[in-house]
């Protein structure tokens, strides 16, 4: 990697984010780090989506508009891919259209890189904001590293959430998320990286911050669909894990476990 200043390339998939993405992309121009390129890719928003983020765009050069093309599948997850194939910078960090990024989150990944040069990707942790303020005491997760990372993710004991991550581009050999998942996929990605033993480094700083609506995440929505994906997430993940040559039977019963879980839920909510 190249020394004190590589290129970082933040991606951010959106649909019918008008009225919240303006947000977003200002929390990326507040950086304290300046050499970055902003990738947006909208999946073919009704609404007012294209012309935000155009003008930001006629604002600053950094930041580029692609339209999800019609041959492609519709989701967050192509989009996500196709931002991540046109990405010309060594380091990846992908950003969901309704959170912010502190204005030293950037700075302060790119040190610990520095720092360290052998690592694959540094992860910090965020804390919740509504539109009253930021809830400095309510955590997105309870740690970011553990000495047994592969089973304490795939129990919530360990989150990880896509503003928190920067990754090595390189690191990725074939395109990050798996089409199809509407939901679970962002879980599914990290634990599938996991699994690869990545040489993580993490940071004790709170540097981003999740959206919370009044009823909750505002993306999420438990119904049958939702089970039904976190279900297909799972049985994705044993397999990766059946197939890896330092496959956990703890890990896979723990799996197993949550597939079995989510079915039943996915059957009841029918």
């Amino acid at each position: 990697m190249r020394a004190n200043t590589p290129l970082v390339s933040i991606i951010i998939p959106a649909f019918n984010r008008a009225n919240l993405i303006g947000h977003s992309i200002e929390s990326i121009i507040n950086q304290t780090y300046l050499n970055w390129e902003l990738i947006v890719v909208d999946d073919r928003s009704t609404d007012e989506t294209e012309k935000v983020v155009l003008n930001y765009c006629i604002k600053d050069n950094r930041i580029k508009y692609l339209k999800r093309p019609t041959s492609l599948p519709k989701g967050a997850n192509t989009c996500r891919n196709l931002g991540f194939d046109k990405a010309k910078g060594e380091l990846i960090k992908w950003v969901d259209s309704d959170d912010l990024l502190d204005k030293i989150i950037l700075q302060e990944q790119i040190n610990v890189f520095n720092n360290h040069p052998e690592i694959d990707l540094v992860v910090c942790n965020g804390v919740y904001f509504t539109e009253e303020g930021i809830l400095h005491n309510e955590y997105w997760s309870k740690y970011v590293i553990t000495e047994n990372l592969f089973y304490d993710y795939i129990r919530n004991t360990v989150r990880w959430h896509v503003c928190g991550c920067l990754w090595k581009k390189n690191f990725f050999k074939t395109a990050p998320y798996k089409l199809g998942l509407m939901n679970a996929q962002e879980w599914l990605m990290h634990a599938t990286a996991i699994l690869r033993q990545p040489i993580v480094k993490g940071t004790d700083t709170t540097l981003f911050y999740v959206r919370r609506s009044p009823t909750g995440r505002i993306s999420t929505n438990r119904n049958k669909q939702y089970f039904l994906n976190a279900a297909k997430a799972r049985s994705l993940l044993l397999l990766e894990n059946v197939k890896s040559s330092d496959r956990s039977i703890k890990a896979s019963l723990e799996i197993t476990k949550q597939i079995l879980v989510n079915a039943f839920h996915a059957v009841k909510n029918f």
